[in-house]
Order: C-alpha cells, then sequence, then structure tokens
C-alpha cells in the first residue's frame, strides 16, 4: 500500500545532505523523525521491548525495514541564496533570531546559512503493508502536527502543514485537517487519541516518570496567531530572560530548556561559556529541549503550538559545570522541572489552550 503527502512549509527548513551548503529533503531525515514520535507513543515500555517493536516497523542493524520512503521537494534554485536576506521574512526581528539563533551568523546578525523558505512544496510517499503503514502514517501526523524538521526545529525551524495528495488514510478515523466548523483544540485532541488507539503497545503499563518522551502524557498549549511561531518566541525569550533571577538559578532555568548551554560574559561579548554535563563520571554535554514550540496554519489562520512531552529530563545524580564561570558545579535542581511547568503556566496566561490528551 502507498500514500503520499503534500507538505508545505511555514517556516523556514535548515536541512542539507552530504552537500552542507545545498538544502535538502532526505529520506532517512523523515524516517528519523517518524522513529522518534512512533517511540514517543510508545515511550511507556521498556528498552527492550521498544527496540524489539521498532524494528519490525523501521528495522535495525539485523533487520531490513519493510517501511519504504520517497521524498520530492524544489530544485537547488529554490532555496534562499542571498545571505543577506537569506529568509524572506527574517531580519531583525528578535524574537526570530531568538529561535533560529544557531542559524543566524555574521557580526550584524544579518546573515543565515541557508535554507527552503516557507510556502515552498514537498512530497513524502510511504509504502508498506498495511500494519507497517499505520503506524507510519500516525507516526507522520504527529510529526506534522506537533514537530518539525531539520536544524532548529524544537524552537520553529522546519514546521509544515500536510495533507493527503495520492491514497488514503489507513487509520481509521485520522484526519490532516480539521472538519467544518471544527476548534482547533478538538481537531488536535481527536487526532492524537487515534493515533494513539491505534499504535501504542500496552499503554495501561504507563506510570509514573519514563525514562523516554511519552505523547500520552504530554503537556500541549495551543492559541490562535496570525504570527505563530514568532509570537510564542517573544514569550520564550522573555520568560527565559527573567531578571528576577541570576546567578546559578538563571543558569539553571535555562538549563532545563536544553543543552548544551552557551552564555556569553558581560565582559567577553565574543567568547561564550562552554556547558559541560557528567553523568555518571561519563561526560555528555547534549540534551534535546524537552518542550518543542511550532507553528501551525490550517484555512489561511496562524496558530502557535508548544509540546512538552514529559519524560525523566535529567538522571538523577546529574551535575553541571560551566567552564569559564565563576560557579563550576551547579545542584542537581538542573534536572528538575519546575521551570517548564512555570513556562507552560505562562503560556496559558498568554491566552494559549491546554489540549486534554
Amino acid at each position: 500500500m502507498t500514500i503520499t503527502f503534500q507538505c508545505k512549509l511555514l517556516t523556514p527548513l535548515f536541512l542539507t545532505g552530504a552537500e552542507k551548503n545545498i538544502p535538502e529533503i532526505r529520506p532517512s531525515s523523515i524516517k528519523g523523525a517518524l522513529r522518534w514520535w512512533w517511540r514517543a507513543m510508545n515511550g511507556n515500555l521498556s528498552l527492550d521491548k521498544l527496540q524489539e517493536a521498532e524494528a519490525e516497523i523501521f528495522g535495525s542493524v539485523d533487520k531490513k525495514s519493510p517501511l519504504v520512503i520517497r521524498t520530492s521537494h524544489p530544485s537547488i534554485k529554490d532555496f534562499s541564496t542571498d545571505t543577506q536576506t537569506g529568509i524572506e521574512y527574517i531580519h531583525n526581528d528578535m524574537a526570530k533570531k531568538y529561535l533560529l539563533f544557531s542559524q543566524n551568523k555574521g557580526m550584524e546578525g544579518n546573515e543565515w546559512n541557508r535554507a527552503f523558505r516557507s510556502e515552498r512544496e514537498f512530497q513524502v510517499t510511504l509504502t508498506a503493508d498495511e500494519s507497517v503503514l499505520e503506524n507510519a502514517v500516525a507516526a507522520f501526523w504527529l510529526f506534522a502536527h506537533l514537530g518539525g524538521l531539520g536544524t532548529r526545529s524544537r524552537r520553529g525551524g522546519g514546521n509544515f502543514m500536510a495533507t493527503i495528495s495520492n491514497g488514503v488514510s489507513v487509520v481509521n478515523g485520522l484526519d490532516f485537517e480539521p472538519a467544518a466548523n471544527e476548534h482547533i483544540e478538538k481537531y488536535l485532541e481527536r487526532n492524537i487519541q487515534v493515533c494513539l488507539q491505534a499504535c501504542q503497545i500496552n499503554a495501561a503499563q504507563t506510570t509514573g516518570v519514563t525514562p523516554f518522551s511519552t505523547l500520552s502524557d504530554a503537556w500541549i498549549v495551543v492559541r490562535e496567531h496570525n504570527d505563530g511561531v514568532w509570537a510564542l518566541g517573544d514569550i520564550f525569550k522573555a520568560f527565559r530572560s527573567d531578571r528576577a533571577r541570576t546567578g546559578d538559578e538563571a543558569l539553571l532555568k535555562k538549563a532545563a530548556f536544553g543543552l548544551p548551554l552557551t552564555s556569553k560574559m558581560p565582559t567577553q561579548r565574543n567568547r561564550a561559556d562552554h556547558t559541560e554535563v557528567v553523568i555518571a563520571g561519563e561526560v555528555s554535554d547534549r540534551r534535546a529541549s524537552p518542550i518543542m514550540l511550532r507553528e501551525l496554519e490550517f484555512d489561511g489562520q496562524g496558530y502557535w503550538l508548544a509540546c512538552w512531552l514529559k519524560g525523566q529530563l535529567f538522571p538523577a545524580d546529574l551535575q553541571l559545570r560551566f567552564i569559564n564561570s565563576k560557579s563550576n558545579t551547579l545542584p542537581q535542581e538542573a534536572g528538575s522541572d519546575i521551570y517548564l511547568t512555570e513556562f507552560m503556566q505562562e503560556l496559558t496566561r498568554q491566552g494559549g489552550k491546554t489540549l486534554n490528551i
């Protein structure tokens, strides 16, 4: 069975292949995203059971995947080549620069890495037998509505919307656009439940905090706004820049949203602090943000959405060391979800509606 999705970018997509300066949408990138969202539907499972079930759909080192993914995208002529205006609507807007900062370069901050621009379209085709395709389509729905693709995908990069252009959904009741007069909250709630009911394994096993990001315990807030995710960027920047917290507390608050964390010292603006995370004697400096910020669009109306997939944020024995900082070690509160909770609560105060998952 085969199903093809017509996709339209809502925000710039920073994603390359073998040629690092040429944007490219590769099947392997789509497959990686589908794997991740399928795991989120089944984050309640033990690692062994999760890997065993995942291999039946997406393959493993020892098993070929029965799922075939094909992509088609704009030619290389359709991406931005003028670094001064690299993304057509990102110039001096601080919220956009804040969310996509790693793709912003140059002393003046007006140059950007090459990207597929918003409004560009691409296609994704999935082929497999019905049971495998059902899981892949459910994961693709979550990917297209809650996640993003490429660099800065958790901060508004690579957001897109998808519709079925060929074939029919193999997941009963799963829609890729709201019904007439259906509110966005109800549309999202209804379809997330359809995905979970169709593909979640042993849902009753979910108890307490899981070691993996888990959809069934997600906190999702959405709000109608014409500026989409960039409006959310303003809120996010203000929250993380709260001057009421200083020193270690301010650093802990920022660390809760992902690592590595870079912080420029006031007297050394061209030198960034480096964050080193020490876990059980082993060093790792990366931890993806547990909160994803993105944009949605239906019938020309924009929305912002924040999705927190809960799970164990950091190991209990985590310690953070800030090199080049006077504070060498920060306490275990770095693993707390206090700051994440405060942020989601702030979004509701800003008019966001919490979904009932």
